[in-house]
């Protein structure tokens, strides 16, 4: 810009020094106009924003009277969105869009000045015309609408991509203070050596292990609605931060807080908006998750904050202390709702139940309190000699605690002890129930890790904070590999063993059965033969029985002949006896005719009786015969009788071929599961190798990508050595112009005077042109002379305060 000045005008120095501050105001000349906060935005807030909204009243804690605040945002958090208007809370507010309508009474902001708004927000918030559009904020953190239950509006989350290479493996088991579970799915996390890990609640087997490697994990939270994991810790008197997990992606979504010592107590909103934190410092910090900037800090503890929650609903917050302060606030604005006075030690944890309606607090006292959310008491009992290190709500509204007594226990929300769970063999620390509450997850001091059934106490499994490295494992494997391999080859030739026994025995079955039949058809064979040997017999003996018969008549019929024939020779003995030799014939020839006829019946008598009894000889022998060829069946009968005998008992003796069937099939079996477990084995060292193949390859890029950071960090370094030197001399420079400055400023002044002076010589001498252009000449050297030194400090002051990369 060049300065138009007038040789007549007495007032010239004045003109100068206008014409000079142009220089310093001007944008230049048909530069497009730019909706700014300085110059259009704020002038707006003014008219009508900040009787409420400005740095002293704050309402809401959101100041709009400077760009700095009205960027940053209120209580709620942020409320302009750089580029969307339309996700910006102040412009739908402005706008009438929702509720509570802005201004609060008095009409709606005219409507050219509500373009310039929404231009100003869309057009990327400007401060002023040499400033650049602010790049949105999007945050990494998805938001999440609390519910009732708040249940996840899909599936319930898993533990994904996670590695289950651990950090650290050590020889020793650490204390594990913390264990959490997940509200909805089964996933247990138990704090380790800079590190958190993963179990399933069901299977208990390890899903993935979360790297915490800055220090200690003091605190571990799963989000309402079990999608985010929550890890908070550090080390002592050095450094604390609270991590964000995304559970179903494995990947850290935020990294908030930079404490200078380790946080003790944290936990995230349930609409995932707010992270508080609190430790050593006796202050709770509470941070918006979209870019970690403070929402507001509470300093009203007077000792090391060690516990706090948000309720499930997401409206209120309870804070305690090592001196056993608690208090509630509002979740949003951190404004004080109660103090809940009465612990005689300090806070050791904390817990709201599901409807958000009751809150209890631990104590070293050896005491539970619960308390309304308007601060009243609603019961206290004495839980655990020597002092309550934990408390629990589960979803049926019982309470679980750890004490420093080494025990757990469940309670009704009244204080009556419905049974002690299990009992640690050190203090016990921390406790949780499972997303189904059936058992209660318990850890103590020495590291030790029980999961145990709420209903009876038994010990289901022990998880261990200190899993095996992948090489510890796939070794493991490839060990456990070879030993089941070794079964294999014994538990084929076992089965090859009892396939030849079976078959053995079958052919010896067979064998016998053969035989036992031959038996059983010779014994058939036999009776018939007995059968017929019998039935022979029977007939001999009845025709023998017919000769006897037959005898005894002839017998019959030949004693009257005998008898007569006896009667006869006895009459004729008698009557020759009487009558002498010499008897006549007349008188004995009848008796000899009588007795000679008798002899002849006698005779043809005993012809008969000989030729029946000849008949009888034939028919004896054939009966013997037949009694003994019976006699030699009966006993080939009865030896193939005891044979068969002996036959059924030894078939009783023989090897059951269903018995070593079954323990061929049992064999076979024993072998199926030795060679379904190798190739699980098999299948798991794939698995684990696979696993090492993918973390090597991370590994190899994140050396890669530390290699990057190292030369970019020492080449900024380099680059901020060299502009720390650069800034030094400019310092020196600027600070020598600002002395010239000084110096103008008051030579300057000098001058006005004079001008002052030259102008009542002009008018009371009438100096001439020349003297004048003299004058002027030698003012527009000095207004080169300023121009150089303002140009040398514009240039001092980029230096010092050089603007962010990329703007």
């Amino acid at each position: 810009m060049k300065f138009f000045m007038n040789p007549t005008s007495p007032n010239l120095l004045l003109r100068l020094l206008g014409g000079l501050g142009g220089l310093l105001l001007c944008t230049g000349a048909g530069a497009q106009e730019k909706i700014t906060y300085n110059d259009h935005i704020r002038p707006i807030f003014r008219q009508h924003c900040f009787t409420c909204h400005d740095t002293d009243g704050r309402s809401a804690d959101l100041a709009l009277d400077n760009y700095r605040d009205a960027i940053a945002g209120g209580a709620s958090g942020e409320v302009v969105a750089s580029g969307d208007a339309g996700e910006s809370r102040l412009w739908q507010l402005m706008a009438h869009l929702d509720e509570p309508i802005m201004p609060p009474s008095g009409d709606k902001i005219p409507e050219g000045q509500l373009k310039r708004v929404k231009a100003w927000i869309d057009g990327g918030l400007l401060e002023n015309s040499g400033s650049k559009a602010m790049e949105r904020k999007i945050s990494a953190v998805a938001s999440f609408v609390p519910s009732a239950d708040n249940h996840p509006t899909g599936d319930p989350a898993m533990p994904g991509r996670f590695f289950r290479e651990p950090v650290v493996h050590s020889q020793q088991m650490g204390t594990v203070a913390e264990v959490a579970a997940s509200p909805w799915a089964p996933v247990i996390a138990v704090a380790g050596q800079r590190q958190v890990l993963l179990y399933h609640s069901d299977t208990y087997q390890l899903l993935g292990v979360v790297p915490f490697v800055v220090g200690t994990p003091e605190v571990i939270r799963f989000s309402r609605n079990g999608d985010l994991l929550l890890v908070a810790g550090g080390r002592g008197a050095a450094l604390g931060v609270v991590h964000l997990w995304d559970l179903k992606a494995g990947r850290r979504i935020a990294e908030l807080g930079d404490e200078i010592d380790t946080i003790l107590a944290a936990d995230l909103r349930a609409d995932h908006s707010l992270v508080a934190l609190g430790g050593p410092r006796k202050r709770v910090k509470v941070l918006r998750t979209a870019d970690g900037s403070v929402a507001y800090e509470i300093t009203k503890h007077t000792d090391w904050v060690t516990a706090l929650e948000f309720s499930p609903d997401g409206k209120t917050l309870v804070t305690g202390d090592r001196s056993g302060g608690v208090h509630l606030w509002e979740a949003a604005t951190g404004r004080p709702i109660a103090t809940l006075a009465g612990h005689k030690g300090p806070i050791t944890s904390v817990s709201w139940r599901g409807d958000s309606q009751v809150v209890a607090t631990a104590s070293d006292d050896r005491t539970v309190h619960l308390w309304k959310t308007d601060g009243t008491t609603i019961r206290q009992w004495e839980a655990h000699g020597g002092g309550v290190l934990d408390v629990s709500f589960n979803k049926a509204g019982q309470l679980v605690t750890s004490g420093r007594d080494k025990t757990a226990k469940l309670w009704e929300s009244n204080g009556q002890q419905v049974r002690q769970i299990t009992a640690m063999d050190d203090l016990a620390l921390s406790i949780i129930t499972t997303h189904d509450d059936t058992h209660a997850v318990v850890s103590d001091w020495r590291g030790e890790v029980r999961v145990v059934a709420t209903d009876s106490g038994k010990e289901a499994a022990k998880l261990t904070p200190n899993p095996p490295t992948l090489e510890m494992r796939l070794k493991a494997a490839e060990r456990e590999s070879k030993r089941i391999e070794t079964q294999i080859g014994p538990a084929e030739n076992a089965i090859a063993g009892a396939s030849n026994a079976v078959d053995a025995a079958v052919k010896q079955i067979a064998a016998h059965r053969a035989l036992e039949k031959a038996c059983q058809q010779t014994l058939a064979q036999l009776r018939e033969i007995l059968g017929q040997c019998m039935a022979e017999l029977k007939t001999d003996q009845a025709a023998l029985a017919t000769a006897e018969q037959s005898i005894a008549v002839r017998v019959e019929e030949r004693q009257p002949i005998e008898s007569e024939l006896k009667a006869l020779e006895s009459q004729f003995a008698a009557v020759s006896n009487q009558q002498g030799e010499d008897a006549e014939a007349t008188e004995t020839d009848p008796l000899k005719a009588a007795v000679a006829a008798s002899k002849e019946k006698l005779a043809a008598a005993d012809a008969k009786l000989q030729t029946a009894q000849a008949a009888k000889t034939p028919l004896q022998q054939a009966k013997s015969t037949a009694e003994a060829a019976a006699s030699m069946a009966s006993t080939k009968v009865s030896q193939q009788e005891k044979l068969l005998a002996e036959l059924e008992n030894q078939a009783a003796q023989l090897p059951s071929v269903e018995k070593l069937t079954t323990q061929r099939e049992l064999l076979q079996s024993e072998l199926a599961r030795i060679v379904a477990a190798y190739q699980r084995k098999a299948t798991q060292i794939e698995v684990i190798q696979a696993e090492q193949a993918t973390f090597r390859a991370a590994e190899d890029q994140w050396t890669e990508q530390i290699a990057k950071h190292q030369v970019e960090i020492r080449d900024q370094s380099a680059q901020l050595a060299r502009l720390s030197g650069r800034l030094a001399k400019e310092k020196a420079s600027a600070e020598a112009v600002l002395t010239q400055i000084a110096d103008l400023a008051k030579r300057l002044s000098e001058l006005k005077k004079t001008d002052q002076q030259l102008a009542d010589i002009a008018g009371k001498t009438g100096a001439s042109v020349r003297e004048m252009a003299d004058a002027l000449a030698a003012l527009e050297a000095e207004r080169s002379e300023i121009e150089r030194l303002l140009t040398d400090r514009k240039t001092a002051q980029a230096l010092r305060n050089p603007k962010p990369k990329g703007d």
